[in-house]
């Protein structure tokens, strides 16, 4: 939510239910999630501002706040507030004379002692939720503490645990303002998120901001957070494709065709999904612009597609993707320009080598090249010599994508490359 229409919908309230219902929604932005229950035990604690004045908060302004715009119903007696409405109504309350800093400490208080027996619940579900609360308490009171707590948890889980770290980095993501001194934190907890969620390239691009200053490992207040090596291989092949000028190629894409849209469409209505169903996003592992955009039968990274097309039983994607259309072959600058140290490149990889041949692209297509990398499946690679003396590679890249990695392939034979190059030089040199 945009903060001027966050904005807009406080004032609505306010001229609503009149001020006295707006000191509440104060104090009720200060817990990330409500209930009834803990809303009605926070109006009964804070009838008074931190001068001792009546602040003459009638008990309906519980159940009027809750059906309000202010606040969106998330589960069965379970509300939050947009972070842009909460972030709004509690900068009013630290800049308000009858609250201020003091009221947000008291706030934190009042909370941690609410969510004591919660804490140590059975109920997952019921723990989580205590836990959240005391972070929100915490990171506005003591935020190295909850800093510290935060990357405990995240030093704690597996790449694997991909729920949870989507879960983690939303949560944190909510401190942005109260945690604005642990900024790698919240990068840290970001990236890895859309790591797991498939967006490796953003993930890429904030990690490599964070490598150049940190190392392979962050410190924050004392928990040691390493970050892990599938994505500091990713890390390594961009930057491998950007020195070798194919970064242009970064994975291949894959859209919906009308009848394939129409089939996910049944399939999610059978499961009483919405479109934009949160439950959906959080199976499928994808965002909601992800979603919108596969909607509307525009392109999204394949491993995208397949979680959407799977999140809802079709095993057999390709059934209804966009079909394809002649004339795949992709043509990349490279610096390669030797063709005998790429020829011992490619063969010390194993992989077959002819010269002056064809390339094998989609539905029989071939170009010609002056070495090909003879691939398992339909589809090869390429190199042609341009004008300036260097080879260009080429290749039906969405069809190689089918039985290899793109980008591990191309990164192992510029590798390769690389340093063979570099052998031939020093033994010219001695």
């Amino acid at each position: 939510m945009k903060p001027e229409v966050a904005t807009r919908r406080i004032e609505a309230f306010e001229q609503r239910f009149g001020e006295t219902h707006l000191y509440f929604a104060y104090q009720a932005a200060f817990p990330l999630a409500l209930t009834p229950d803990l809303l009605y035990r926070l109006w009964a604690n804070f009838q008074r501002d931190i001068h001792g004045a009546d602040l003459k908060i009638p008990w309906l302004a519980v159940a009027d706040l809750l059906l309000s715009s202010l606040c969106d119903e998330v589960g069965h007696e379970l509300y939050e507030m947009d972070t842009a409405v909460r972030n709004a109504l509690l900068k009013q309350l630290k800049e308000n004379p009858r609250f201020g800093e003091k009221r947000i400490h008291e706030l934190s208080d009042f909370l941690l002692n609410s969510i004591q027996q919660q804490i140590e619940s059975h109920d997952p579900d019921i723990r989580n939720f205590a836990q959240v609360q005391r972070w929100t308490a915490l990171a506005y009171t003591k935020p190295s503490e909850a800093a510290r707590e935060l990357a405990s948890v995240l030093a704690g889980l597996k790449l694997e645990e991909k729920a949870e770290w989507v879960r983690m980095a939303s949560v944190i993501e909510t401190f942005a303002e109260p945690l604005a001194g642990f900024e790698p934190l919240l990068v840290y907890a970001r990236v890895i998120a859309s790591f797991v969620r498939g967006k490796q390239e953003s993930a890429i691009e904030e990690i490599t901001q964070l490598l150049g200053e940190k190392g392979s490992e962050l410190q924050i207040s004392g928990v040691q957070l390493s970050i892990p090596k599938q994505i500091l291989d990713e890390t390594i092949s961009q930057q491998i494709l950007e020195k070798f000028n194919l970064d242009k190629y970064k994975t291949s894409t894959l859209k919906a065709s009308d009848w394939g849209l129409a089939r996910v469409d049944s399939a999610r209505t059978t499961r009483g999904w919405n479109k934009y169903e949160l439950f959906w996003l959080e199976k499928a592992l994808v965002s909601k612009s992800t979603l919108t955009r596969f909607w509307r039968g525009l392109p999204i990274r394949q491993e995208n597609f397949i979680s959407i097309c799977e999140s809802v039983g079709i095993e057999h994607w390709q059934d209804i993707t966009e079909p394809r259309q002649p004339g795949h072959f992709s043509t990349l600058r490279t610096k390669i320009t030797d063709i005998e140290i790429l020829k011992t490149s490619l063969r010390d990889l194993g992989i077959a080598v002819k010269t002056e041949a064809d390339v094998r692209g989609w539905n029989g297509q071939r170009v010609k090249a002056d070495v090909v990398a003879v691939l398992e499946g339909e589809y090869d690679m390429g190199w042609s010599k341009n004008s300036d003396g260097s080879f260009d590679l080429i290749g039906d890249l969405w069809g190689i994508a089918q039985k290899h990695n793109q980008m591990e392939l191309i990164n192992a034979i510029n590798q390769k490359y690389a340093m063979n190059k570099s052998l031939l030089e020093i033994k010219r040199r001695s």
